[in-house]
């Protein structure tokens, strides 16, 4: 019997250090599921086997939820919706009507994962997705390194650090790459990387 745990995503650091101190290695909860809005709240792990006391010690963690299951696929899945959110393996397309939540934009949208803030219908509102800010905004993918998309609020702003990387959030701008030097006092950082109004990046050379 496999087994998936979800935490939030506040607990990440704490949860991680508990498990490698008693000897299951780092970075144990690597699944983001989001629930609404651009940034991840709940953080996830599948351990696919029947380790007794790995699974006592998830139980253990502050905040914690465990659930036995067994294929990969349909316990992330089931996870992810028990938690009130989606992952990305079960992210539906972005056409139609749509409603609160983690979607898969169209090839011809560009693709990538996108969180719905408020029900519509694409067909009517058949812009370029970037175009509705107030309904939906491109998910930011824990690690991934995509060109610097201006925040609308704390919700998706870039972070000093990323609670689940522990690193700096990084991105791409005008050809170049940038990962996060300064922020405000909340950790967040909401300007530019460079030209007017920028703020906190450091350049890192020419984006890959």
């Amino acid at each position: 019997m496999s087994f998936s745990v979800t935490i939030p995503v506040a607990n990440i650091a704490a949860a991680n250090a508990a498990l490698q101190a008693a000897g299951w290695g780092p970075g144990n909860f690597t699944v983001p599921v989001w629930t609404s809005g651009a940034m991840p709240v709940v953080a996830a792990l599948h351990h696919i086997g029947n380790d007794v006391a790995f699974r006592a010690a998830c139980v253990a963690l502050a905040g914690a939820t465990v659930r036995d299951y067994g294929q990969l696929a349909v316990g992330m899945d089931a996870t992810a919706t028990a938690a009130g959110g989606r992952w990305g393996g079960n992210a539906p397309l972005l056409q139609g009507q749509v409603t609160p939540g983690l979607y898969r934009a169209v090839p011809a949208d560009g693709g990538g994962l996108w969180t719905v803030i408020q029900a519509f219908d694409r067909a009517v509102f058949g812009a370029a997705l970037s175009t509705y800010p107030a309904l939906v905004r491109q998910a930011r993918v824990p690690g991934e390194v995509a060109p610097w998309v201006a925040p609308i609020d704390a919700n998706d702003a870039y972070k000093l650090v990323n609670p689940f990387t522990g690193q700096p959030d990084r991105a791409t701008f005008a050809g170049r790459a940038y990962r996060v030097s300064q922020a405000d006092g909340a950790g967040n950082n909401v300007w530019p990387p460079s030209g007017t109004g920028a703020f906190g990046w450091a350049d890192e050379g020419p984006a890959a």
